[in-house]
């Protein structure tokens, strides 16, 4: 716990740090403090930095400690590690809080390429820990994780829709898989609160997040990556592990994708209308699946923390191959299965699929910490 005298001594040497002390804050913006007393590096950044508490600190238990107070600071003076006993000097680096949900938003519209549909999530309650960046996969849609992110507490999510689906389909498909790792990378970047970034991906969604963790491993606290794709490893869907030609009606290639991937009765279950959606996202899965038979990025090079899940005997072999492969070669993995679920937990399993998440939130409590 964090307790009043300590916070209150943090808070009087922010307040007390002359404006512009080159000393005390770098060209980019970030302060750096000398934190008294605290065991936690991490208690101390979330305390300061959750943007729902504008100009206050909040303690682990719940107390608030407004800023500028401080019982045994002393007029005209800066305080500083003497003026406490038992001083740990740990330095820790703070960034100015995002001030509100709005600017939060604002800086993820801004920063996300023109025309992608992203869909942000502002928890009831205040947002602790890093925000989480769910990634779809082929033929699906970023409101496919609404369930499973109504059983998350605390935590802001964003999701979004791919290059080419959707509601970003005025874009275009991808012309490259790096499209897609830049996108996310760039969401990543204006959508951190000060607490980091997690990312999970579903199927192809997977691989772009490891990819984006294997160009900037800084950028995320862990990932999460459920039955992604990885046939350059030798996991193929044909076992000869040819390429079967695509059909040159994109329309078509998406509902014999749908038929292959979710059953013939679930697309005869869809209304007309449903239909027509599904085979307008077709350009968009073509590019996916001409994207997959070139990858040939190395996941076991991973360094950050990474939660690979996985279907029970629902799932299809070779995504069962491939997650025992991760699991076994990913020096920083650990697996979960959820033993009923096939290819689509995320919206037949959603609270299994929540605490996948959960697994890679863990990991950055046991394991990362923000950078």
């Amino acid at each position: 716990m964090v307790d009043g005298v300590v916070v209150g001594g943090l808070l009087a040497l922010i307040n007390s740090v002359p404006e512009g002390c080159v000393d005390n804050h770098d060209d980019r913006g970030r302060w750096v403090f000398l934190a008294v007393g605290l065991n936690s590096r991490i208690e101390l950044r979330e305390a300061w930095r959750h943007p729902a508490f504008g100009g206050e600190v909040r303690t682990v238990d719940d107390d608030v400690v407004r800023r500028g107070h401080d019982p045994h600071s002393q007029a005209g003076r800066t305080p500083s590690l003497a003026d406490h006993p038992n001083p740990t000097g740990s330095l820790v680096e703070v960034t100015p809080p995002l001030a509100t949900e709005e600017a939060w938003r604002d800086a993820i519209h801004a920063a996300a390429p023109a025309g992608l549909k992203t869909f942000l999530t502002w928890p009831d309650r205040e947002p602790r820990g890093p925000v989480v960046i769910l990634v779809h996969g082929s033929l699906d849609r970023g409101p496919s994780f609404t369930r499973a992110i109504h059983r998350l507490d605390h935590s802001a999510v964003v999701t979004y829709d791919r290059r080419g689906y959707q509601g970003s389909r005025a874009m275009g498909p991808s012309s490259t898989f790096t499209d897609h790792v830049d996108d996310l990378l760039a969401i990543a970047d204006a959508a951190d609160l000060g607490s980091g970034v997690v990312a999970i991906g579903h199927s192809f969604g997977g691989d772009i997040v490891q990819a984006a963790a294997l160009e900037r491993p800084e950028r995320f606290l862990a990932i999460g990556a459920y039955e992604p794709p990885m046939p350059w490893l030798g996991f193929h869907r044909i076992g000869s592990g040819e390429w079967p030609a695509l059909d040159p009606d994109p329309g078509v290639e998406a509902e014999n994708f749908f038929r292959r991937m979710m059953g013939t009765a679930a697309w005869d279950r869809l209304q007309d209308g449903a239909k027509d959606d599904r085979r307008a996202d077709g350009p968009a899965l073509v590019q996916d699946l001409l994207a997959i038979r070139s990858l040939a990025f190395d996941p076991t090079t991973l360094t950050i923390p990474v939660v690979f899940g996985v279907g029970g005997e629902k799932s299809i072999a070779h995504h069962r191959e491939a997650v025992a492969y991760l699991g076994e070669h990913v020096q920083t993995a650990t697996t979960m299965t959820i033993d009923d679920a096939g290819h689509g937990a995320h919206v037949s399993h959603p609270d299994h699929f929540a605490t996948l998440i959960n697994h890679v939130l863990d990991r950055t409590r046991t394991e990362g910490q923000p950078t």
